[in-house]
């Protein structure tokens, strides 16, 4: 109903966005940008306010953080610039243990986690346009899912993981 808002991010000048709720409901991680500092990234905090924890940081504010999904075995997944291009990656909840899931020339972007924890769904953009894709949690089996013209974006599983929403920009 709108009531009782908290404020939970400090810093002036500093962008958070697409947020993602921890398995136990107590935390949240996100991605920002710090323009007082010059640096992006993935961060937690938990959901009172206290505790921001940096879990990813990067130098530059050019780079748009592609989003992160928190799974409930503790990994949170997000999409991280490297070598001039997003790739998927995932690490523990303390930031520890930090594995790349993909590795191409594309930008790969926002994924998301099946409710059964054995599928990522996540857009790239390896046809020219931003296409979803699925792979297991472990970053094998890609799958092409949309191949329309169009921009598909914020892709999530249905809560049964049978069926796949999201946002379709039409050329």
């Amino acid at each position: 109903n709108g009531a009782n808002q908290i404020k939970l991010t400090p810093n002036a000048n500093v962008d958070f966005f697409l947020p993602s709720w921890s398995p136990n409901g107590q935390e949240l991680v996100f991605s920002y940008i710090d323009r007082n500092i010059g640096v992006n990234g993935i961060a937690k905090i938990n959901v009172n306010g206290t505790g921001l924890v940096n879990l990813v940081q990067n130098p530059g504010t050019g780079f748009y953080p592609g989003g992160s999904s928190w799974a409930k075995n503790g990994r949170i997944f997000y999409s991280d610039l490297i070598d001039n291009n997003s790739e998927l990656f995932s690490i523990n909840a303390d930031g520890t243990d930090k594995r790349r899931l993909t590795n191409s020339s594309y930008n790969e972007e926002l994924p998301s986690i099946s409710p059964a924890e054995d599928k990522i769904v996540y857009v790239s953009d390896q046809f020219g346009s931003l296409d979803v894709y699925t792979m297991d949690f472990n970053g094998n089996n890609i799958k092409r899912i949309t191949t329309d013209l169009g921009i598909e974006v914020d892709p999530e599983f249905s809560t049964d993981g049978e069926k796949i929403m999201f946002a379709f920009d039409a050329p």
